[in-house]
């Protein structure tokens, strides 16, 4: 049974207006893994669900998102993004019909880390976070215009590999003792982990960005 232990900024994904998205798709993601666990881990080393590359964790959120929410979602992965000439390979846009006056989309730039150490527990650093969002920023301003009549959110999105079981317990020490993440780097942190084998797991987080609102330099 995998164990989830979520986190949502409220206060930015409702001013965003995409709180119900990712409430959703975090519990979601945890109905995913456990079902991967049951069909395809079921040998006796169910913590191998965790070791996946980055497309492999974009594909298994994207089949949460699908599940979740059916035909209101369109999704695209490791698509070619093009502006007079090729610009480079975007991870995963999400197409949201959220039931308002537009689309929301969602456009993700996705990284794969492995912490063996409880040192480097929450040291998330905001350069490069910056850095990961640049390169999404990159590619939504390569295609604007499609992005012209839709509400739009760049997300970095990382999802790391937690190894050992001392590495988990300090995962679960920072989701249950710091209740109050409102000036932390990421505005979404989910922990999930085999509850019965707690020596494997994957923190799932990540920070929203209107690109609207950024103002920064990109290289040519």
């Amino acid at each position: 049974m995998i164990e989830h232990i979520p986190f949502i900024n409220e206060q930015r994904t409702k001013e965003f207006g995409i709180h119900e998205f990712f409430k959703k798709i975090l519990e979601q993601l945890r109905w995913e893994i456990n079902h991967l666990v049951k069909a395809m881990y079921d040998t006796g080393n169910p913590e191998r669900v965790f070791a996946q590359n980055e497309r492999t964790h974009v594909g298994i959120f994207n089949n949460a998102i699908v599940r979740a929410f059916g035909d209101r979602v369109v999704t695209l992965q490791e698509w070619s993004v093009y502006y007079d000439k090729g610009v480079g390979r975007a991870d995963f846009l999400v197409h949201w019909n959220n039931g308002g006056a537009k689309p929301v989309c969602l456009l993700f730039e996705a990284k794969q880390y492995t912490i063996k150490s409880d040192r480097y527990m929450n040291n998330d650093s905001i350069d490069y976070i910056n850095n990961v969002m640049a390169q999404g920023l990159r590619y939504y301003k390569a295609e604007d215009a499609y992005y012209a009549d839709k509400t739009t959110y760049i997300v970095p999105i990382f999802f790391a590999w937690l190894r050992g079981e001392h590495v988990i317990k300090k995962a679960r020490e920072y989701h249950h003792l710091s209740t109050n993440k409102d000036n932390a780097p990421t505005d979404f942190c989910s922990l999930y982990y085999l509850k019965d084998k707690p020596v494997a797991g994957v923190w799932v987080h990540g920070r929203i960005y209107d690109p609207k609102e950024i103002n920064v330099s990109l290289p040519a």
